[in-house]
């Protein structure tokens, strides 16, 4: 039997020490190998979120080490494990192989997230880390292409009549898989228009005001 504990965290922040308690019980020779996820490549080849079920056959551990034990076959013993070679953000899957078993954990440190807005040349995109602070350089992919960020930090998408679509979030070497709502195209045009009465004269001109307003999908714009 391998089983992670119950109390092992689910979140960890990018400076966060990883460390997982494990229940063994009839093993005495342990294997413990950890997979660096290259997350951006599988994002882009599955259009999915990583999960344990990633094929890991032909790929070469990072770290790998070998524990054994010496303890009854019928005893359930809870082991925690260290692993100070998890620095930074980035993703990470932790197999663990002992007698004919094999449990994994999949370990993420640190998150992107977004802010949107629209604008009448698209959605101006901000990436923000797990703090809510502005990630310096963050890319995203979508639609086949990699979007840079402009002089302002903002990553300008564009339109889509495809509504909510997933996007890639990139900083560096870390990657995170999101959905963005994307507005259509469209455009509107309204006009507030005065005229004094007292202009309304026979065989005159009279002089109109007009303010005119016009939006790009919901977004206010240039005249």
């Amino acid at each position: 039997d391998l089983a992670f504990a119950p109390s092992n965290r689910t979140v960890f922040g990018p400076d966060d020490d990883v460390s997982l308690d494990v229940f063994v019980k009839n093993v005495s020779d342990l294997m413990v190998k950890v997979y660096e996820v290259d997350a951006r490549n599988y994002y882009l080849d599955h259009k999915r979120e990583l999960s344990t079920d990633l094929p890991l056959d032909g790929l070469v551990a990072n770290e790998e080490q070998r524990y054994s034990y010496d303890d009854p076959p019928v005893r359930r013993t809870r082991r925690n494990f260290t692993f100070d070679s998890l620095d930074g953000r980035g993703v990470w899957v932790i197999e663990f192989i002992g007698n004919g078993i094999s449990s994994r954990a999949l370990i993420r440190k640190g998150t992107l997230e977004y802010l949107s807005a629209v604008t009448p040349a698209g959605l101006a995109v901000t990436v923000v880390d797990e703090g809510n602070q502005l990630v310096p350089g963050a890319s995203i992919d979508f639609g086949g292409r990699r979007y840079e960020p402009g002089e302002d930090g903002r990553i300008l998408l564009p339109f889509s009549t495809r509504g909510r679509q997933p996007v890639i979030l990139s900083a560096g070497s870390f990657s995170a898989l999101d959905h963005i709502d994307f507005p259509e195209e469209s455009y509107t045009l309204d006009a507030g228009i005065h005229l004094e009465q007292e202009q309304l004269l026979p065989d005159s001109e009279a002089t109109v005001t007009v303010r005119p307003v016009v939006r790009a999908s919901g977004a206010p714009a240039s005249t």
